[in-house]
């Protein structure tokens, strides 16, 4: 049933965000370039962002445009900030696999998520809270499935001959080792995944932490180490949601809850109708895979508001809606009454 054409809503909420690839080529202009040598040092250039890959290549495109424009030597990488793990084996170690032949094994590894206490990649700590962290200890290897499996299919490999495991004494979050048949290594690298911090409930810090995948530019040149977190468009979405909407429902549900059956005026919220458009993998007709954040971002909503809402008092539904758009994400609230 389509509420907008039955009832009017109580309230509504709106919201715009700046999109993360222009905060990105912000950073890029206003903070590294001025710190830029052009005296022939090489510069790493190395990015995570929450967008498809057809908007992170010609990101790259542009950019080193503007830094041979400005003479400096450059390596640029713009990978997802969105099921990093996954994304980076598929993206930049299935490709240098490809170009070595003789690969008869790939031992993928990737260290355990703590139980309490801030992980090493978190690059933000957002309010205060207690209590332990929600992840899994296998947290970081969820994110890298179903990894090992396009590896194997792609480079041809039998069943077995692509691990995984948690290995506790890791320097980063992951490392991938590619050996042949004799046990001669032929590749190997690592990378070390972005998140942040937050407690998962503000009315409740004593129900733990969590930590979402979040944006990072790294630039490296000389002695030259820089580091910025960029917030991606859905986490912006998700502040607002946390610091704005949910107060407002709070406070709705409240007040139905205490108006007398018979009497007083107002009508009980209902239907909370969450609708957000942004530049982001996947989309409603996308089938749900790894990298599909749009989807995810329905059911996250749900289950996140339910637990806010677990006090008694009336019944909310939330009704997410979430599509792919170019340009800066754009969200819209409405709290529809019940019927």
């Amino acid at each position: 049933m389509d509420l907008q054409q039955s009832f009017a809503p109580l309230w509504i909420l709106e919201w715009q965000g700046q999109w993360e690839g222009r905060r990105l080529w912000s950073l890029l202009r206003e903070r590294a370039l001025p710190l830029l040598s052009r005296d022939g040092q090489p510069l790493q250039f190395h990015a995570l962002i929450s967008e498809p890959a057809a908007v992170r290549e010609a990101l790259v495109a542009e950019m080193a445009l503007e830094l041979n424009e400005e003479g400096i030597i450059h390596e640029i990488r713009v990978g997802a900030a969105y099921r990093q793990g996954y994304h980076w084996v598929t993206e930049e170690v299935l490709p240098a696999l490809r170009a070595r032949p003789g690969v008869a094994r790939v031992q993928l590894a990737c260290r355990p998520f703590p139980t309490a206490g801030a992980p090493p990649e978190a690059l933000v700590t957002v309010g205060e809270g207690a209590g332990p962290n929600r992840e899994s200890p296998a947290h970081w290897l969820q994110e890298l499935q179903p990894a090992e499996q396009v590896l194997a299919r792609e480079l041809g490999l039998p069943a077995g001959a692509v691990t995984l495991e948690l290995t506790p004494d890791l320097a980063t979050t992951y490392r991938v080792r590619a050996c042949a048949e004799e046990g001669t290594v032929l590749y190997s690298s690592d990378f070390t995944a972005a998140c942040a911090r937050h407690p998962y409930l503000a009315q409740d810090p004593a129900a733990g932490w969590v930590h979402p995948a979040t944006g990072r530019l790294r630039v490296r040149q000389g002695t030259l180490a820089l580091e910025w977190r960029i917030a991606t468009d859905l986490e912006q979405f998700w502040e607002f949601y946390r610091q704005e909407v949910l107060p407002r429902l709070v406070q709705a549900r409240c007040a139905a809850a205490n108006r007398q059956p018979d009497g007083g005026a107002g009508l009980s919220p209902g239907t909370l109708q969450v609708e957000v458009w942004a530049s982001e993998p996947g989309g409603v007709d996308v089938p749900a895979e790894p990298g599909n954040t749009l989807e995810d971002l329905g059911a996250e909503l749900m289950a996140y508001t339910g637990a806010v809402l677990s006090d008694p008092g009336p019944e909310v539904s939330v009704e997410p809606h979430a599509y792919r758009a170019d340009g800066n994400p754009v969200g819209r609230v409405r709290l529809f009454p019940r019927r």
